[in-house]
């Protein structure tokens, strides 16, 4: 026979078990945010790392 458990506990477990949904969730959607920004950086790196080869052509250039 399994235990009868008292009321205030299930109460408390059942708040707890929400309480961790709500983390659970809120800790997804900062991961999202992360891979957005992440993602952000990495196109704001190839534009840079672009800028940087035409300014090297372009220093070339000027040093012939």
């Amino acid at each position: 026979m399994a235990k009868k458990i008292p009321e205030h506990i299930a109460f408390r477990l059942a708040q707890k078990a929400k309480d961790a949904e709500k983390k659970a969730k809120d800790a997804e959607k900062k991961v999202k945010d992360a891979e957005k920004k992440v993602k952000q950086a990495e196109k704001k790196t190839k534009a840079a790392e672009k800028k940087a080869k035409d300014a090297e052509k372009k220093v070339k250039e000027a040093a012939d």
